[in-house]
């Protein structure tokens, strides 16, 4: 990945704003408040599902894990979930962990 990457998702009076950094720096707006995380791993390819849009995927290098990703997910009321898979030889996602589990502006409510 060679230069910062900018990703949004609409649902209904949701508007979410995702910006990829090839430093592995991301952050993620929605509802006036930003998060930020980083992601260790150098970072090969970052790719919004074009059937799913709530869907942000974060492909990294790692000898232990082939394909490993890092999913994000724009949940309803502002609500992001974050985990990390790996595509199996049987061509299944396997499930290593959650890195992110956040409702946008709750600590203000």
């Amino acid at each position: 990945m060679k230069k910062a990457e900018q990703f949004t998702f609409i649902r209904d009076t949701e508007r979410w704003l995702m910006v990829v950094n090839p430093d592995g720096e991301i952050s993620i707006v929605t509802n006036g408040e930003e998060r930020l995380y980083t992601i260790k791993e150098p970072i090969i390819r970052v790719e919004q599902s074009k059937e799913n849009p709530e869907y942000v995927l974060v492909y990294v290098e790692d000898d232990k894990y082939p394909e490993k990703f890092y999913q994000f997910k724009f949940e309803e009321d502002h609500f992001l979930v974050g985990d990390i898979f790996y595509s199996s030889p049987d061509n299944d996602d396997d499930f290593i962990g959650s890195f992110a589990g956040w409702v946008f502006d709750e600590l203000y409510k």
